[in-house]
């Protein structure tokens, strides 16, 4: 019988960060284990439901959360206004050892309390994690819920783009920024470390991702974005090791986070204005539809552009190049692409045309002025997997990692509206593998907003008609599938992590590699030897 470990999971306010973990958790908690989670209230509901052991991040990094009252976002936004920046979330990129200097003793103090066998983390945001781990001698498995380590040096130059920022320029201001500089210097010195303040070099390179014992990707290895040569080198000279697993896709019926806002008070609720009905609902609607050779479309615009995010969510617009607000806010976006969607396959008669599924957040009121069609259901979160499972003809997408592999994962070709970071790069890619097309986020100048809003409705018409007309995205699509379905998904990755708890770290790495049946083979062969 094998012997019942502990596991901590740490994981940020963000559904795309911490969906991908719960089946995870599932399944060790199903196998005997024992998961907790260091997170946050929004998420308490979805975490319980795992079988896992909530903890309030809150209550535990009182270093960060100087104010109790207030939720994750309000608290970055009093850090970046104590260290002289602006509350635009572009800013983070300028502070990252600032928050995390904020948040290892309270990580510390929660790790030694639990004493865990390994510690499974968000490497994109939580990177102090990786840091109180290496310093207690914890085996951490980052999961990383991007197209690989590539993706962070696409989504670095993607994100300069599109706040039109010299990417040099930018670098040399990351590095320059003296509290980001001081922060570092402090951690080195405390906790025995070699840190980079700043943008770390060559671009894509995180020392979060570098400590961790394993780095799992929710994507397959050929899907996932290429390193460049510098990037591939230094993290082979580290040892670092990287293993696509494809999506984590949970069973029927589980609860995900989604639909969040900043305070837990603000949740939404169900449904808006009477459209909504249950998750089984739903499903039965979709099931329905597909029956009666009705096609469906999913519609979703995900939960960072409906939540509350400054500079990124429902009132938020990007940053210009004088530091300014313009384009679009998360709300014009979202009620464009909305309506582009009802102009697609609006029809008066509920039963007549493609049955529409839309999410549509957790904001008051969302449509506006819109009014929904008749073949129209709307929801402020939906059972996303489940409708991709039960038969979905075409999904409207902001392009999150998740919802894009997820998509690819069930043969669903796509037609991704991007927000920002790897949304931009997701619906490039979406047009590269020819599995649907993209409509790229307006960036109007002051007062051309309603203009630069209606000509993005008409495009985002055009696109779903034609991808749901042509049967090529749905073809590319399906074979995308495979790919990804091969990867070994929620079963490989814990192996994987169980692997870390009991293989000497210079044999992870080797098993990682391998190809999913040898892999499972090679760890338990290893773990004989590190018990031998």
């Amino acid at each position: 019988m094998s012997v019942s470990k502990k596991f901590v999971f740490i994981f940020p306010l963000a559904s795309g960060h911490i969906n991908p973990s719960f089946p995870i958790a599932r399944s060790l908690v199903e196998l005997g284990h024992e998961v907790h989670y260091l997170g946050v209230q929004q998420m308490r509901a979805a975490i319980e439901g795992t079988g896992a052991v909530y903890h309030s991040m809150i209550e535990h990094l009182s270093e960060f959360f100087t104010d109790p009252t207030r939720g994750t976002i309000e608290n970055l936004v009093m850090l970046l206004q104590g260290v002289g920046l602006s509350a635009d979330f572009s800013n983070m990129e300028l502070v990252k050892n600032v928050v995390s200097e904020r948040k290892v003793p309270g990580t510390l103090r929660f790790l030694r309390s639990l004493r865990p066998d390994a510690v499974v983390f968000c490497p994109l945001i939580m990177r102090e994690v990786a840091v109180a781990a290496k310093v207690l001698g914890v085996p951490c498995v980052g999961l990383n819920t991007i197209a690989g380590p590539g993706a962070l040096t696409t989504c670095f130059y993607a994100s300069r783009e599109e706040l039109l920022q010299d990417p040099d320029e930018f670098i040399a201001k990351a590095n320059a920024f003296l509290p980001e500089i001081e922060a570092t210097a402090r951690m080195n010195k405390h906790y025995g470390l070699d840190l980079k303040a700043g943008v770390e070099l060559p671009v894509g390179k995180s020392y979060a991702i570098s400590l961790a014992s394993l780095n799992l990707v929710t994507t397959c290895e050929d899907l996932q974005d290429p390193m460049s040569k510098e990037l591939a080198r230094a993290y082979e000279a580290e040892g670092t090791t990287f293993v696509g697993v494809g999506p984590l896709l949970d069973r029927d019926g589980m609860q995900r986070a989604a639909g969040h806002r900043d305070q837990a008070h603000s949740m939404a609720e169900p449904a808006h204005g009477g459209l909504g009905c249950s998750d089984k609902d739903l499903i039965a609607k979709v099931q329905a539809a597909r029956r009666a050779s009705r096609p469906v479309v999913l519609v979703s615009m995900g939960t960072v552009i409906t939540g509350d995010m400054p500079g990124m969510g429902w009132e938020g617009r990007k940053q210009g190049a004088d530091g300014k607000p313009r384009g679009l806010t998360g709300r014009e976006l979202c009620q464009a692409a909305w309506a582009g969607a009802f102009d697609a396959f609006g029809e008066e008669d509920a039963e007549a045309g493609p049955l529409l599924v839309v999410s549509l957040g957790p904001q008051e009121n969302p449509l506006g002025d819109l009014v929904a069609p008749s073949n129209v259901v709307c929801a402020a979160v939906l059972p996303q997997v489940e409708l991709l499972k039960a038969g979905v003809d075409l999904f409207l997408t902001h392009g999150g990692q998740n919802s894009f592999t997820e998509s690819l994962a069930h043969a669903t070709p796509v037609v991704v509206c991007p927000g920002f970071g790897d949304q931009i790069v997701n619906a490039s890619k979406a047009l590269s593998l020819g599995v649907g097309l993209k409509v790229d986020r307006p960036d109007p100048d002051v007062g051309a907003e309603a203009d630069a809003a209606a000509k993005y409705r008409a495009q985002v018409c055009q696109a779903l008609r034609t991808v749901l007309q042509e049967s090529r995205f749905a073809a590319s699509a399906a074979a995308c599938s495979k790919r990804l379905r091969a990867a070994g998904g929620v079963h490989r990755a814990v192996e994987l992590i169980l692997g870390v708890t009991t293989v000497p770290e210079r044999l992870v790495g080797k098993a990682a590699k391998l190809p999913v049946p040898v892999a499972q083979t090679a760890v338990a062969a290893a773990a004989a030897e590190a018990g031998a």
